[in-house]
């Protein structure tokens, strides 16, 4: 089984947990522009294929749901541990929606904190 962990700057702790599962990380950005610079060059040349990507964070979404279209066995796990659904409200809603629609790429979450939970059940 491969498992890819896509980051953009991991918490020590994240990078441990990651660590003891995968030695393939992806860094998926720190900003826009590089994003979407990583997202359009994986669209042609996929740095790892996965069975299972590990997301930390919800600004990596759009790498992992490109992996998922890729390959719709993929199985995509998404660390809650940023401000992602605390954001989404808070953006316009072309932005909203997108977020929200990269939601639907994502198998299962793993919620840091009861506060990361509840925001997580209010957006869906």
């Amino acid at each position: 089984m491969e498992i890819v962990f896509i980051y953009e700057n991991p918490h020590a702790v994240h990078a441990a947990f990651a660590k003891t599962i995968t030695n393939k990380w992806q860094f998926y950005g720190s900003n826009l522009k590089s994003i979407m610079k990583i997202f359009l060059t994986s669209i042609i040349k996929d740095r790892y294929k996965a069975d299972v990507v590990f997301c930390e964070g919800g600004f990596g979404l759009p790498l992992a749901a490109l992996k998922k279209i890729k390959n719709p066995r993929t199985k995509v796990i998404l660390l809650n541990a940023d401000p992602f659904f605390y954001s989404i409200p808070r953006h316009v809603f072309p932005i909203r929606l997108l977020m929200k629609f990269l939601l639907i790429f994502v198998d299962n979450i793993i919620a840091i904190s009861e506060m990361n939970k509840n925001l997580f059940l209010l957006t869906i």
